[in-house]
């Protein structure tokens, strides 16, 4: 999570490892147990050839 945020620009490295102490220390204070999303999708539109690409 942190890299790919950092470097899209849409937090700062000291934002995400403060989200991830606050994330941790919240889990641990509950005896919770964090489950990462098994499967990820991403869907995007690939130009054929030729093809000039809509905005």
């Amino acid at each position: 999570m942190g890299p790919p945020a950092v470097a899209a620009g849409a937090a700062t490295q000291e934002q995400v490892e403060g989200f991830l102490g606050t994330l941790r220390s919240q889990a641990r204070a509950r005896e919770a147990m964090l489950h990462a999303q098994e499967l990820t999708c991403a869907w995007a539109r690939v130009p054929i050839a030729g093809e000039v690409p809509a905005l």
